[in-house]
């Protein structure tokens, strides 16, 4: 359910998440004065052996205190 341009163009991503996308470049200081974000788009689910392994990874670095 994405947004549509006033030339039927569809957008998939909201007009209000691309404004959050920019505004976190810009304060993370990946965005100069003047630049401007021409795509967003989404890359899909993670593979779940990545996934995994960062949860592994994420849940051993607890039990180590």
């Amino acid at each position: 359910m994405g947004a549509r341009l006033e030339n039927g163009t569809k957008l998939s991503v909201e007009p209000k998440t691309a404004a959050v996308i920019t505004a976190a470049l810009a304060v993370g200081g990946y965005l100069n004065p003047g630049d401007r974000v021409v795509g967003i788009k989404k890359n899909g689910q993670m593979d779940p052996w990545k996934y995994q392994g960062m949860i592994e990874i994420m849940t051993g670095r607890d039990s180590l205190k």
